[in-house]
């Protein structure tokens, strides 16, 4: 998966990196530290989703994002002149909670971070939601990208059979005479 980001910034823990890209998306990433690395031994990423995509309907591309210093939200800007506060927990109601609700709240985060290492449990949580506007943007901008390295491609191997047909051309003038 190709996405062209247009800006990154940081949560205030520096444990995800929120990107705003080209096909009207706000991505939440996890961040590395020094002990973790997005690459395996090989240079190949390990981790190449990411957590969690924000999205709507009228949103177009996302020029900025940035996070509050409490890194409970996050602002994005997009190119329709429009700002939007987004939480960065999406499952995290914004209401006060009473003791009940934030103790199962705690509860099944404790869960989930419990039986991660399961494969059903990482499918379920790797599955993000992708409306069909931003498969066609992604399809449109893999296009552009394909299409861009065909030309450049092209160019070289123009200028390599146009260099030799000149080497020859000036070979050829240079036996006539």
């Amino acid at each position: 998966m190709l996405i062209y980001s247009m800006d990154v910034d940081y949560t205030p823990s520096g444990n995800k990196m929120i990107s705003g890209s080209w096909d009207s998306t706000v991505r939440i990433w996890p961040a590395f530290t020094s002990t973790t690395s997005a690459y395996d031994s090989h240079f190949k990423p390990t981790v190449s989703w990411s957590v969690d995509m924000y999205h709507t309907a009228r949103m177009d591309r996302v020029s900025h994002v940035k996070t509050t210093m409490d890194g409970k939200y996050f602002l994005s800007a997009s190119i329709d002149h429009n700002i939007r506060i987004w939480k960065v927990e999406k499952s995290k109601p914004l209401r006060v909670m009473d003791k009940k609700e934030k103790q199962q709240y705690q509860y099944s985060q404790r869960l989930a971070e419990k039986y991660s290492q399961f494969n059903e449990v990482k499918t379920i949580k790797g599955r993000v939601h992708q409306p069909r506007h931003v498969h066609v943007k992604q399809r449109v901008l893999k296009a552009m990208r394909n299409k861009r390295t065909r030309k450049e491609t092209n160019k070289r191997d123009n200028r390599v059979l146009y260099k030799i047909k000149k080497q020859k051309v000036v070979h050829i003038e240079k036996n006539l005479e």
